[in-house]
């Protein structure tokens, strides 16, 4: 019994095994028919035409036709299919082509601000979603793709390409021998990389894009206020590359237009200028960099230090007229200015000392506030006018008078 149930649990592990390899390799053909469909997508979109597809349009096409997307923008865009209306409400106009290969017409929907192939319908489908495609009006593509097919004859065979010089010395040197092992091997397929141009011309995608212009890094090296070499990146500066490069690109620094500019990203970024010894131009990378000497490092230094000693010597000086005391928000008036500058000038010749004067209450430490008379007084009306309510609302309930109602 044991045995039986040990072959039982050895064919569901053999079976779960072959299920496994059987989704691996599900999941590899879905990921590479994904990685196909992207370069499609991306192919399509860079082709330099106005049209492209979307994945979605993609996907419709390869399933219900067998036309190509280079195909269908080229048709597209040159004219060889029937605008047949537009979908109200929406940007999306309806594209009547037709299909050589599969001899009938499809609808592709469009939208003609950014030229965005939504999807690729059957004329069913644009029958039950929209409205239906009359007999006229295929006839009229059919017409159409014809009289394109006449201008463009060569999407009926494949693109030529010029050959370059090593391709044609390959073509003279003999094929190698065929072995038996070489003959058994799949041969891998062409894959043509072109695209159309405005011109309706196939122009290879490899072709060398000559860079016409190139970005220099300026940075300023200077003293920091630890007293240390620091780098500070100010701005970046795209020049011509036929006037500058890795060797020359000091001679940037002789236009005087971009000079005020650094200066002003200096003033920006606060730093002194007498800090700043040297001013270093690199590229992106830092690959290549080259330092302009401005001044001497150790003049920069002293100069960072006087720079400190007087700003110490400044906040030293202004400490003196801080104070705990909090600031009059009121101005007085003219009237009192007077009659303060008058009492002021009565204590100088008085001989007044340390702000005990008390003339016309006044105090020599604090000018503008009230006599101390003044504020004593307020001071004891206010206490009288607290006591006198305490007694009104609480004097039923003082010792006396509960003595003198008890006697009644």
């Amino acid at each position: 019994m044991t045995g039986f149930i040990k072959k039982i649990k050895a064919m569901k592990m053999n079976r779960a095994k072959i299920m496994s390899k059987k989704n691996q390799k599900k999941r590899m053909r879905h990921a590479i028919h994904q990685r196909r469909e992207d370069q499609i997508f991306k192919k399509v979109k860079t082709a330099g035409h106005f049209s492209y597809l979307s994945k979605h349009a993609v996907k419709r096409l390869r399933q219900r036709t067998q036309m190509t997307t280079v195909a269908l923008t080229h048709l597209l865009d040159n004219g060889g299919m029937l605008n047949i209306g537009r979908i109200p409400g929406l940007n999306r106009q309806s594209l009547l082509f037709y299909s050589p290969k599969d001899e009938q017409c499809f609808v592709a929907l469009r939208n003609d601000n950014i030229g965005k192939i939504i999807t690729v319908w059957l004329l069913e489908y644009h029958k039950q979603l929209a409205w239906a495609v009359t007999e006229e009006q295929c006839k009229q593509a059919k017409q159409l793709y014809l009289d394109y097919q006449n201008q463009h004859d060569f999407l009926d065979h494949e693109p030529f390409l010029a050959k370059t010089p090593s391709q044609d010395l390959q073509s003279t040197v003999a094929p190698p021998a065929v072995t038996t092992s070489n003959a058994n091997k799949a041969k891998p397929k062409r894959v043509l990389k072109y695209r159309l141009n405005h011109n309706s011309e196939l122009v290879s995608l490899h072709s060398p894009v000559s860079k016409t212009h190139k970005s220099y890094i300026i940075s300023a090296l200077y003293i920091s206020k630890q007293l240390q070499p620091s780098r500070r990146k100010l701005m970046r500066v795209s020049v011509d590359v036929n006037k500058y490069n890795d060797y020359n690109c000091h001679l940037i620094l002789q236009d005087s237009a971009l000079i005020g500019n650094i200066d002003a990203i200096i003033a920006q970024k606060r730093l002194q200028q007498g800090s700043i010894y040297a001013l270093m131009i690199s590229d992106k990378k830092n690959r290549h960099s080259e330092v302009i000497g401005l001044r001497n490092d150790y003049e920069a230094l002293l100069y960072v230090k006087n720079y400190l000693k007087n700003y110490e010597q400044m906040l030293a000086l202004l400490a003196k007229y801080h104070g705990h005391q909090r600031l009059l928000t009121w101005k007085p008036g003219k009237k009192q200015v007077t009659q303060q500058a008058i009492s002021i000038d009565d204590c100088q010749n008085n001989g007044c000392q340390g702000g005990d004067c008390q003339n016309n209450g006044y105090q020599g430490d604090n000018h503008q506030g009230l006599p101390k008379w003044l504020l004593n007084l307020i001071f004891v009306m206010i206490l009288v006018a607290l006591i006198y309510q305490l007694l009104r609302r609480f004097g039923k309930f003082l010792p006396i008078k509960l003595f003198q109602n008890r006697h009644r």
